[in-house]
């Protein structure tokens, strides 16, 4: 019963590490930031030793917007590309595991719906 959300807790890590990548951050930055304060956070450890919802919720959120920069990186590049649609359905897949956590996660969901706005408001160019 342990090991989902002690897994999911290790696993935190690294997508923090690729989300700060994704958003072009140098490697001493991205190792230097949220790598250790993912690592040493005492809540996190803590959360990811007993049996919590909260782990899993986590990284399902910082998979979600690791997915969703990188959808954001691809779209700019090419409107329509398999990697967009790829990025895209990953990107609502996990926004679906960060509800079916808790309902906390409605609030990603709402965090995902302000960036579509606020890209829809942008002037074309």
């Amino acid at each position: 019963m342990r090991m989902a959300p002690a897994t999911l807790g290790v696993a935190t890590n690294p997508v923090a590490y690729l989300t700060m990548r994704a958003l072009r951050l140098s490697s001493y930055d991205c190792n230097a930031a949220p790598a250790l304060f993912v690592t040493f956070e005492n809540a996190m450890v803590t959360q990811s030793r007993h049996i919590l919802l909260d782990s899993p919720l986590v990284f399902f959120t910082a998979l979600t917007i690791f997915l969703w920069s990188g959808f954001c990186n691809e779209d700019r590049q090419s409107p329509i590309h398999y990697a967009v649609v790829d990025m895209l359905t990953l990107s609502g897949l996990s926004l679906g595991a960060v509800a079916s956590c808790k309902w906390v996660g409605l609030f990603t969901i709402a965090t995902a719906g302000a960036s579509v706005l606020a890209s829809a408001m942008e002037p074309p160019g």
